[in-house]
C-alpha cells in the first residue's frame, strides 16, 4: 500500500518587547509573543486510523520582569509569565489494522501555564561567587483530554 498525504501550515509569530530603564542598575520589561510548534504528517499508520495529519500547536505568552544589579555586586532577575496554549500535540497510541500498536501525534486540547523564575547571582570576592535560581511552572489543562 502506498501512502500519499500532504499538509500545509503557515506561521506568523510576532513578538513585542518593551523595556524601561529605571536607573543604571534596574530594567523593567514586558514581552508579548506568539509561537507555534509545527503541524505534521503521521504517515501511513496515521492514515490507516483516520489521523493522517495533525495541526500546529499555538501559544500566546506574556511575561513581566525586572533585571537589577543594584546592591553590592548582587545581580537579580525575576520574571512572571503566563502561557495560553491551544491544539496541544500529544503522542497517542493507536491500533493499526495489522493488529500492532503504533504512535501518532494528535491535537488534544488547551492549557494554561502560570510561572515565575528567580535568578540571583552574587560576587562575594574575585575568587568567590554564588548563585540561587528557582523556577515554577504551574500547568493546567483547561480543555480536552487524552483519547483514552
Amino acid at each position: 500500500m502506498t501512502f500519499d498525504a500532504d499538509g500545509s501550515w503557515n506561521n506568523f509569530t510576532p513578538r513585542a518587547t518593551l523595556n524601561y530603564r529605571h536607573d543604571n542598575n534596574t530594567i523593567f520589561y514586558g514581552i508579548i509573543a506568539q509561537g507555534v510548534k509545527p503541524g505534521g504528517i503521521n504517515g501511513s499508520a496515521g492514515a490507516d486510523t483516520g489521523k493522517p495529519t495533525y495541526e500546529q500547536e499555538e501559544i500566546t505568552t506574556y511575561e513581566l520582569g525586572i533585571k537589577s544589579s543594584a546592591i553590592n555586586n548582587v545581580y537579580a532577575t525575576i520574571s512572571m509569565f503566563y502561557n495560553d496554549v491551544s491544539d496541544i500535540q500529544l503522542t497517542t497510541p493507536l491500533n493499526v489494522p495489522s493488529g500492532n500498536i503504533t504512535s501518532v501525534a494528535t491535537n488534544q486540547g488547551e492549557c494554561q501555564v502560570f510561572g515565575i523564575e528567580l535568578d540571583v547571582n552574587a560576587q562575594f570576592s574575585e575568587q568567590l561567587s554564588g548563585r540561587f535560581t528557582y523556577a515554577l511552572a504551574d500547568t493546567k489543562f483547561t480543555q480536552g483530554c487524552d483519547d483514552f
